[in-house]
């Protein structure tokens, strides 16, 4: 089992027959995952929009867990953006009967590999090396306020208390 984050060789599941989609290959290769971390590591808004389309949410985010990519009660982690807000509020009905959709809250973010991960990089290597802010990733592009919600994610997702203290969204997977 391998503990990875892979998001962007999975954001396209359609594609012609002969071209293999990040799923097939998944499958293929027998491979199985507990935890899959959406990069949020420089992933601005508009990054996010332009690379998870609706077809992730719908399709590939099931396939996921009925090919038994992730293993059950794995966790795909996502960051609390608009974009994925609305996605997942939109495709609710297609994400639910496989995952539960938690909220993943600033003071858990140990509960994620890759953020554990690159809150143990020395500082001066995440600027000088990769160029990036250390506490950019949480403070800057997860996080959405109640004004950003549109009405389908608010309706969603409004009743969160600690909205401003959100995250990620957590698909944990029981089916």
């Amino acid at each position: 089992m391998l503990q990875i984050g892979i998001a962007s060789i999975m954001n396209v599941i359609s594609s012609p027959p002969e071209k293999p989609t990040a799923i097939r290959v998944l499958k293929s290769a027998s491979l199985q995952f507990q935890q899959i971390i959406l990069d949020y590591f420089y992933s601005p808004p508009s990054w996010s929009m332009d690379r998870w389309k609706p077809a992730f949410f719908k399709a590939t985010l099931p396939q996921l867990a009925r090919d038994e990519i992730l293993l059950l009660g794995g966790t795909i982690i996502l960051p609390f953006q608009r974009h994925i807000l609305d996605q997942v509020a939109s495709y609710e009905g297609a994400l639910t009967p496989y995952y539960k959709i938690l909220t993943l809250y600033e003071t858990e973010l140990n509960d994620s590999y890759l953020w554990r991960g690159t809150n143990a990089c020395d500082a001066c290597v995440l600027s000088d090396v990769f160029g990036k802010d250390p506490v950019q990733e949480v403070d800057m592009y997860c996080r959405a306020t109640r004004a950003e919600l549109s009405a389908a994610a608010a309706a969603r997702f409004g009743s969160i208390t600690d909205l401003e203290k959100a995250r990620f969204l957590v698909l944990k997977r029981f089916h």
